[in-house]
């Protein structure tokens, strides 16, 4: 995510390299942990709540995953504009701060089953969701007023994947 405002600020073609590869790595270690969560529950002697644990971090991480895979969607979408000043001026910004700051909160949430950053974290997505609604209005007035679609459209898509990722910290 940190490497997408990066881009989306003008990082450059190198750091777009960097966060396609990154998001090989990422797919990797999610099937790491797959794979020992799967291992792990196997075990039928384990108690319920370290069951319940290991089906949560397995969630938990098969949303990061996607949220990785959101935040590579956002950086491919960027070679669609035209005129890169039409999607900035929706103002990513707001997106990254919200997400950003909601991702502090997995680990403590999760491994310690902190409740209280847990709603914190489900609250994140009702923000994210109020930004998206307010873009996606912006966007639909634009386009009811005549200006050119592509960019427009190209943006709404990006948008929308900021929308997406707001259900994935809901979903973890």
């Amino acid at each position: 995510l940190e490497d997408t405002r990066r881009v989306m600020e003008g990082g450059g073609a190198e750091l777009e390299k960097k966060l396609f590869a990154r998001d090989d790595y990422i797919d990797n270690l999610k099937s790491v942990i797959d794979n020992k969560c799967f291992k792990l529950l196997g075990n039928e002697r384990l108690p319920k709540r370290i069951v319940d644990k290991i089906r949560a971090i397995n969630v938990a991480t098969s949303n990061m995953e996607r949220i990785g895979d959101f935040a590579v969607n956002i950086v491919a979408q960027l070679q669609y504009l035209d005129d890169f000043d039409v999607m900035l001026h929706f103002g990513p910004g707001p997106f990254f701060e919200k997400i950003l700051e909601a991702m502090t909160l997995v680990d403590t949430a999760l491994l310690d089953a902190n409740m209280k950053l847990a709603l914190q974290l489900c609250r994140s997505e009702v923000d994210v969701d109020e930004l998206y609604a307010a873009v996606f209005a912006r966007i639909m007035d634009q386009l009811r007023a005549g200006y050119p679609p592509e960019d427009l459209i190209t943006s709404l898509f990006i948008y929308r994947y900021f929308e997406r990722i707001g259900d994935s910290l809901l979903n973890v």
